[in-house]
């Protein structure tokens, strides 16, 4: 008779904390420019120089995170809580995520979380990538929609969106 040990072991996932900061000369969105301005003559000027930064958290395909900016000339001050996960399958890569654009001073938010929401969805594979942005929450506007069509290769890519 032989005598054995029998172990177990245990793997916790791998969790990674990531910050940036950032100094544009415009706060500039899905093509708008945020940060322009409009003089009481209606004459509108380029955009404001904006401060980023955020934070966030990974494990094991799931993140999440807050991203803020100074805002845009309108709206002031803004604020992003994220979450989402992403992936692969095969030659496939997805992710799933919502964001919350929050703005304290009130702007196009009433500064409560889920007041102005996004669902994002993101397939990608052999360097083409496509995004589905649908708005969600109290502040649903079903023809608000945003798709984006990327392409990358090497050290150079480029996206496009409606």
């Amino acid at each position: 008779m032989t005598a054995g040990l029998v172990g177990t072991t245990t793997t916790q996932a791998e969790v990674e904390v990531s910050a940036s900061a950032g100094v544009a000369n415009m706060y500039l969105w899905r093509g708008q420019d945020l940060g322009a301005v409009t003089d009481t003559g209606g004459k509108t000027t380029g955009g404001v120089p904006a401060i980023s930064g955020d934070i966030s958290v990974s494990a094991a395909g799931a993140y999440g995170g807050v991203w803020t900016s100074s805002g845009d000339a309108n709206s002031g001050q803004e604020y992003d809580i994220y979450a989402g996960y992403g992936g692969e399958a095969g030659a496939i890569s997805y992710d799933v995520s919502i964001w919350a654009y929050v703005y304290p001073d009130g702007g196009t938010s009433d500064g409560t979380f889920g007041d102005n929401s996004e669902i994002i969805v993101s397939l990608g594979a052999a360097g083409a990538s496509v995004g589905i942005y649908k708005q969600v929450g109290d502040a649903v506007d079903n023809d608000n929609m945003f798709y984006t069509l990327g392409y990358g290769m090497g050290s150079f890519s480029g996206t496009v969106g409606i």
